[in-house]
Formats: C-alpha cells, sequence, structure tokens
C-alpha cells in the first residue's frame, strides 16, 4: 500500500467517523433487545415479561448474546452496542477495499471509491451508533462472501469454511442472512457449471464447510422452534401477513431508496457510456474468475432488494433495511469507473476521464446531501417512512420522549406488581423492570398471528398495522398508555368510540400530568389511563 492509498483510506476512515457522529443515535427498537438480554442474564429466560412464556420479540439473536454478554460483564449495553456497531463498520470498509483489491483486481486508489461511497453514506453512518445489529449483520454477509470467493477461486478450503462461518454467523443474527447464504451457494454451482466443472465436482469443493456450518445451524433452529414455538421471529409474524398491500410498500420503499442513493450516479455512468463509444476506453475484467464476484455482489444486492419488497419496507430512518448490503451495492456501481483500461491517450480522453471524476464527485455530494438539513428543505418526506436527516431527528424526538415517559412510570405510586400496556415497548421496557403488554404483537404471539383486522396490511406504517386493544384490557394492567404526545389541554380524549370510553372509564381514571420534555423543547400534559380499583 502506497502512502498516497494509505493517507486516503484514512481520510475516509476519518469522514465516517465524523458522519456517523453526527447521526449517533440509539434507536428505540434497540432498548427491546437490550430488555431481552437483561432477563436472560437474570435467570428468567429470554422472555419478555419474567414469569411469562417465552417469546421471540427480536430478530437478531447473536446481538442478543452480544447485549447480554455486555450486561453480563456490567459493561453498559447501549455504549457496548454502539461501539460494536462502530467497530463493524470500519470493518465493513476494509473488507469491501479488500474485496475491490484482491478478487476484482483494482487498484488500491480504485478500490477505495466505494469505502468513500460508504463513509458519505447517511444509512450506513446513522444505522453504524444505532445500537442496533444491522452494520454488523452487514459486515458478517460481506465478509463471508469475500472469504468464500477467495476460497473458490484458490480451491482452498480454509477460506471456504472461515466464509461459509461468517455466513453461519449472519444467520445466527438475522433470518434474511439465509437468503444470502443459501444464494451464495446457488451462484457458485452456476460459476463452476460455466467453468466446465460438473455440479458433483463444486459440491465436493463446498461440501466441508457447507456441512459443518448448516449443521450447526440445524441445531440452532431445532432449538429455537422447540423454544419460542414458531418457525420464524414472532416480530415476522407482527409485521407481515399482508398481500398486494404489503408489497406496494416495499416496491415504493425499494423506489425511493432507488431514487434517493442510486439516481446521483447516474450522470457519471452515462457519461462513462458515452466516453467509452468514443474515445476507446473499455474494462480491463473479462476473465471469469474476476467477473464472478462483482455478479454474486450484484445478485447478493437484488435477492435482498426483492425480499423487502416482499415484507412490505420498513419505517425507520435512512432506509434501514437496505445497510447490510450497501457495500454491494457500491461495488457494483463504482466497477465501470475503476475497471478501465484507457487506450487513448490523447488530450480528449483526458476531459473525458477528468469530467467523469467531476460527476462522480457530485454523485458523492448528492448522497451525503440526505444527512444534511437542507434535504428536509428540498425533498418532500418518504411516505409511510421517517425519511433521511429527518428520521434521524424523528428517531431521537421519539427516543428523547419515551424516556421521560418511562422515567415518569418510574416514579409513579403503583402496587407491588404494576403493569403497563403500551404502542412503544423499547425505551420504556428497558426503563421499567415491570411487565409490560405491547399493542402492536411484537411481544405477543396473540396479537401477531391473529392478522390484520379490518385493514389490508400495507396502508399504514410498517410492524404498527396489528393491534388487540381488547385483549390489552383483559390483563387489566395498571397503567395503558394511549399517547405519547404532550396535550395543550388537560381535557384531552382517549381516541375510542363513546361506547368504548364509556366502558373503559368504569375502571380506569384517565390521567393527565404536565411534563416538560428538555430534550425536545416541548410541553405539555401527558395523558394515560390509570385502574381505579388501586
Amino acid at each position: 500500500m502506497t502512502s498516497r492509498t494509505a493517507t486516503l483510506g484514512a481520510a475516509i476512515v476519518a469522514l465516517f467517523l465524523l458522519h456517523a457522529g453526527y447521526l449517533a443515535g440509539v434507536a428505540e427498537d434497540a432498548f427491546i433487545t437490550f430488555r431481552f438480554a437483561r432477563n436472560w442474564v437474570d435467570g428468567f429466560g429470554i422472555v419478555w415479561n419474567p414469569g411469562e412464556v417465552p417469546v421471540e420479540g427480536y430478530t437478531n439473536f447473536l446481538w442478543l448474546v452480544l447485549s447480554a454478554g455486555f450486561q453480563s460483564l456490567g459493561i453498559d449495553p447501549v455504549r457496548g452496542a454502539q461501539w460494536a456497531g462502530v467497530a463493524a463498520s470500519l470493518a465493513t470498509l476494509v473488507i469491501t477495499w479488500r474485496f475491490g483489491v484482491v478478487l476484482l483486481g483494482w487498484s488500491p486508489i480504485g478500490a477505495l471509491l466505494p469505502c468513500a461511497f460508504l463513509a458519505v453514506s447517511g444509512p450506513f453512518a446513522a444505522w453504524a451508533g444505532a445500537g442496533l445489529e444491522t452494520n454488523a449483520f452487514g459486515a458478517l454477509l460481506l465478509g463471508g462472501l469475500f472469504l468464500v470467493l477467495l476460497g473458490f477461486r484458490e480451491q482452498r478450503q480454509r477460506d471456504l469454511m472461515l466464509g461459509f462461518g461468517a455466513l453461519l454467523l449472519a444467520m445466527l443474527t438475522r433470518p434474511e442472512g439465509i437468503l444470502v447464504y443459501g444464494l451464495v451457494v446457488f451462484v457458485l454451482l452456476l460459476a463452476g457449471a460455466g467453468a466446465g466443472r460438473s455440479a458433483a465436482a463444486t459440491l465436493r469443493l463446498l461440501a466441508p464447510a457447507v456441512s459443518a456450518t448448516l449443521s450447526v445451524f440445524a441445531v440452532y433452529f431445532a432449538w429455537r422452534w422447540s423454544y419460542f414455538g414458531y418457525p420464524l421471529p414472532n416480530t415476522f409474524y407482527a409485521k407481515t401477513g399482508g398481500g398486494t398491500e404489503q408489497y406496494l410498500r416495499g416496491a415504493s420503499y425499494v423506489l425511493q431508496f432507488g431514487l434517493h442513493y442510486i439516481v446521483p450516479w447516474l450522470p457519471a455512468l452515462l457519461l462513462l457510456r458515452f466516453w467509452q463509444r468514443g474515445v476507446g476506453a473499455h474494462e480491463t475484467e473479462v476473465s471469469g474468475g474476476v467477473r464472478l464476484p462483482i455478479v454474486a455482489a450484484a445478485a447478493v444486492f437484488m435477492a435482498y432488494g426483492l425480499a423487502i419488497v416482499w415484507l412490505g419496507g420498513d419505517y425507520m430512518a435512512m432506509y434501514r433495511f437496505f445497510v447490510p448490503v450497501l457495500p454491494f451495492l457500491y461495488l457494483t456501481l463504482a466497477r465501470p469507473f475503476v475497471a478501465q483500461r484507457f487506450v487513448d491517450s490523447a488530450a480528449g480522453a483526458v476531459s473525458h476521464r477528468a469530467a467523469v471524476a467531476a460527476l462522480l464527485g457530485v454523485a458523492l455530494l448528492g448522497t451525503g446531501f440526505h444527512s444534511t438539513p437542507l434535504e428536509a428543505e428540498w425533498l418532500t418526506a418518504p411516505t409511510q417512512m421517517h425519511g433521511n436527516w429527518r428520521g434521524v431527528q424523528t428517531e431521537r424526538w421519539h427516543v428523547a420522549r419515551l424516556s421521560l415517559i418511562g422515567d415518569f412510570f418510574a416514579r409513579r405510586t403503583a402496587p407491588n406488581e404494576p403493569s403497563l400496556a403500551t404502542d412503544a415497548i423499547g425505551v420504556i421496557g428497558w426503563k421499567l423492570g415491570i411487565t409490560v403488554y405491547g399493542v402492536h404483537g411484537i411481544v405477543d404471539p396473540a396479537i401477531a398471528h391473529a392478522g390484520p383486522g379490518g385493514r389490508p396490511l400495507g396502508r399504514g406504517w410498517a410492524g404498527h398495522e396489528k393491534s388487540d386493544w381488547a385483549r390489552l384490557f383483559a390483563h387489566k394492567p395498571t397503567w395503558i398508555m394511549l399517547s405519547r404526545s404532550l396535550a395543550a389541554s388537560s381535557d384531552a380524549g382517549m381516541g375510542f368510540s363513546p361506547e368504548v370510553e364509556a366502558a373503559i372509564l368504569k375502571e380506569y381514571e384517565l390521567e393527565a400530568v404536565w411534563q416538560e420534555d428538555v430534550l425536545n423543547g416541548e410541553a405539555g400534559y401527558f395523558v394515560f389511563l390509570e385502574r381505579r380499583d388501586l
């Protein structure tokens, strides 16, 4: 590595760290995992409420194990998770660079191009320190694919075992890892056939690593199913089950991501294509061994995008669902610019190269633009999603408000075994050691499996469309949180029909307590229900 490469690489790392610090904020959902881990460490098992049956109200088992490890060592899991996410992001930058140099044959300088786009990408920076598994999952996917492809090329069992081992860890981190694992095996079988190798020969090469990792996963899967009673996480059942409406919402999510993070590349790509035809520049990647890695990367990104459509997208900031496959996208988009051989040294070719470089600079600015307050002034808010820079601010607002509410209930005088029903279980569930009932079924299999009710899934916020208020009232919780907003008047209503409100008020009293939210700069009445028989 030359000093120039090292200097540019260090600048990219510094830019990423500044970007991640600027957008830092723990996501509300991260606290769900922290509560599960605390109950596990305290000896209650993997349960949401101590004394209840286990429920898989998380989608990140390996991250749960990491969080439990932090807590058992006396380390704050919030800070530990943030630092782990940043460390995984730094590893992703290194692996992305190595992918370009080792597998694609790019120059060390050229291989920094996809790394630069990762550094200015708001989704990658925002979710690095959000306390969730997002970036660590992406690092495992990318590292696994890198090692598997290297082992396949060199016919080296050690790399294949390490690569499939990383993909196994990815499967233990998120269920989508299963999709990528299967796709990688399929792509390698096709590549072997394209190289004149029989499927049997390719399977013999892959068999030791695949059989070892799938055996471990089979044991884990069998334990999961027997422990929780379902083949998939409860979060999956709570958030899916719709049809066309859900797929359309997912397609809208994918389209909006493309408009915000792929379209900035188009001017440079179009100019490059025009230039290739005019001055005789063409790509050096012609051998099958070099083409396979980029085909695999593109296939992972596209398959993941289709899975996002099927799942119905997400509501959280900065296109969280796409973050794990951003390196695959940027490696694919960077390829035409890095893998070039210039056969025309005329001044015209030099000027064209300068123009392409300038448009790549514009693409970098267009990518980073979404991390600034300017995006709120120039773009309409994405539908059914918190947004980009606005989304980060929204997530911070919710975490601050819910922390205030959690602290309020922690101080509230209550019976020996109080309980709370709420539509926001993360921060409040973490702050309170009491029984917490969730409105949307994330930690309640009965609600998750009950279906969407009267309205088709796909028209509302992803993961917030299923609810069963009658079931929650049947639990007779001490308090019922109606809203996280602070009302201007203490006479705020409940939002139910008059008949339902009359029935509720027979058992509950409507309370309104003045609260000052210093972090959000707001004040007003926090309205909730409290049981009359306390």
